[in-house]
């Protein structure tokens, strides 16, 4: 069997959720199947493909020059042209897409295809997404022509099917993501104790508002701080936001190795993520793996994921996650408690099962 991998999320995505994702599967399934999987693209600046060795094996090589607005566009160009040969030459069984390319290339994939529908974001909150209305316009017609969909948790799946009525509920199928940081750590000079905050900020995922929520909190415990990894530098309308709630001496970004993340995520005091919503949160189980308590909106998919494991909050409430972090600070019972439970959480989700799963679909794909 072969599987054919296009080239969407690898052209445009360094680092981030939706890369990470079919970085794991193409790890797992040439694990469980070495040779399944076929590469629709040469030119790629994805980290966790040259971190899992997937170069060597699929002759990958990073953008001879800096990454630009000429060079992504230059460079997808280059990876659609080695996708339309393993289309043509590659003979796959089936073709999972890592993105919504234009409607126009159905006509040009007759093996069966499969999509992986990460969240239901752009649909729920247009105003966050200007500008988008053709990959959203795209992700509605690949929805209706895949014959697989794939969701990472049922609370997409089920928003889906709702957002999407003529989508036939027969082809669809949650599968979880999984996350665990590395066993490396490496040491970092960050202040302690701190609050951890992991990954973008911006928009739905709320770090504004639980800025201000927790501004009052800070000034009490005047030896604690924030750490965000990850995200890009501070946006000038968070550093305005830090220093108007008075935290600029309090708040810190790292941009992170593996090792460096899973120092932070393993001396931090909890996670923060007031998200107003996912389609799966790996931070949650990495939290999970590196036995970080953890502080969670209740909202979206983060009830399904962490279960008992987690303390909630109302996601616009600001005094219930002051409360919530206050109460997790000053209750080292109850750390202790929602770490073991985070711990056995964690069984739930593997990769090597997500792939598992996955493989057997494809396997049905071709038998019908």
């Amino acid at each position: 069997m072969k599987i054919l991998f296009d080239h969407e999320v690898f052209s445009y995505q360094p680092v981030g959720g939706i890369a990470r994702y079919y970085a794991e599967l193409i790890s797992e399934l040439e694990r469980l199947e070495p040779g399944s999987c076929l590469a629709g693209f040469r030119f790629t600046n994805t980290e966790y493909l040259y971190r899992k060795g997937l170069d060597r094996k699929f002759s990958l090589c990073r953008y001879p020059f800096p990454e630009s607005r000429i060079s992504k566009p230059f460079f997808f160009r280059l990876n659609r042209i080695c996708f339309e040969r393993a289309l043509k030459y590659g003979k796959p069984d089936v073709v999972h897409l890592t993105y919504y390319p234009r409607p126009e290339w159905s006509r040009r994939i007759s093996r069966p295809v499969a999509i992986t529908v990460h969240d239901m974001i752009p649909e729920l909150y247009p105003q966050y997404f200007a500008g988008g209305g053709k990959w959203m316009e795209a992700k509605r017609f690949w929805c209706g022509r895949a014959d697989r969909i794939f969701t990472v948790s049922e609370q997409t799946r089920k928003d889906l099917l709702r957002l999407f009525p003529e989508v036939s509920p027969e082809k669809v199928f949650s599968i979880y993501n999984s996350g665990t940081v590395a066993e490396e750590q490496k040491m970092l000079p960050c202040p302690k104790p701190y609050l951890l905050y992991v990954g973008r900020r911006d928009g739905y995922k709320h770090f504004l508002f639980a800025l201000q929520a927790l501004a009052p909190l800070f000034q009490q415990e005047r030896r604690l701080f924030l750490v965000c990894a990850g995200g890009g530098a501070f946006s000038t309308e968070e550093r305005d936001a830090i220093c108007r709630n008075g935290m600029q001496d309090r708040t810190v970004q790292y941009s992170c190795t593996d090792a460096e993340l899973s120092y932070l995520y393993r001396n931090g005091e909890l996670l923060l993520y007031p998200s107003q919503y996912e389609g799966f949160g790996i931070p949650v189980t990495e939290a999970f793996s590196a036995g970080l308590p953890v502080v969670l909106s209740r909202s979206s998919c983060f009830p399904e994921i962490a279960g008992d494991a987690a303390l909630f909050f109302d996601p616009d409430d600001a005094e219930s996650l002051r409360a919530a972090v206050r109460r997790l600070l000053g209750e080292p019972e109850l750390r202790k408690e929602l770490c073991a439970r985070g711990t056995e959480r964690l069984k739930r989700f593997s990769w090597e099962t997500s792939a598992r799963r996955i493989l057997t679909h494809y396997r049905s794909m071709i038998r019908s």
